[in-house]
């Protein structure tokens, strides 16, 4: 073993999410390439993706430990045949299979035209659920576009994009004949129009969201005042 925790053996390395760097994010980069006889453990409740040039090559989603040495394994050789080239090396990117809690909070304010109190400034908060839907897009996105190193990163981005959506369905609910007088009582049908639409936003991101619970829209005070 070495000082990492790590098994040596030959040169390979045996590689895992350790507990006390899982916690509650979403996702891993392993801080070194891995390379052909490398070792990988992938447990229960995770997805070890591997990424090179660009995009994913494959993923591991069933919990064992995969030893990228053997071509007659079928599970793992087309791993191996991605790097028993020239190139012998990937990135490995472990994710969360569970679900995650996360909270939002808008940072800019939404302007609502309002008949009856002309713009509005609105900010919007509130908590949700979410969990990787689909493994390949996730890593595209957030390793190939953004190129993300933390999990911090990924999980700033994916709340940004809530509050996105969010403003998107009151727009539209706006465009319908809501006004800001009708917004507390409106909160369910906009949480029910957010997940309804949630799919189409975030599927890019290989995300989904499960629930929307304790939305909450706050209004100026003097507005306020005046819809009490």
């Amino acid at each position: 073993w070495d000082r990492g925790g790590r098994m040596s053996i030959i040169g390979a390395e045996t590689f895992k999410w350790e507990d006390a760097d899982k916690r509650g994010n979403i996702m891993w980069r392993i801080p070194r390439n891995i390379k052909l006889n490398d070792n990988i453990v992938v447990r229960e409740d995770e997805i070890a993706v591997f990424y090179r040039d660009g995009k994913v090559l494959a993923y591991f989603d069933r919990p064992d430990r995969y030893a990228l040495t053997s071509l007659n394994d079928p599970i793992v050789a087309p791993i191996v045949k991605f790097l028993s080239g020239v190139r012998q090396q990937a990135e490995v990117i472990y994710l969360q299979k569970r679900v995650l809690d996360g909270k939002f909070g808008s940072k800019q304010p939404y302007q609502f035209r309002d008949k009856e109190f002309g713009v509005v400034n609105l900010r919007v908060f509130g908590e949700f659920r979410y969990r990787v839907s689909s493994p390949a897009n996730f890593v595209n996105q957030f390793i190939g576009t953004f190129n993300y190193a933390s999990s911090a990163e990924v999980e700033e981005r994916i709340k940004e994009q809530m509050i996105v959506l969010i403003y998107n369905v009151i727009g539209e609910m706006k465009d319908q004949g809501m006004g800001v007088a009708d917004l507390a009582s409106s909160l369910m049908n906009i949480e029910q129009g957010i997940l309804s639409k949630s799919g189409d936003h975030f599927d890019l991101y290989g995300v989904g969201i499960d629930k929307i619970s304790g939305l909450y829209i706050s209004l100026p005070d003097e507005v306020q005042k005046a819809v009490d």
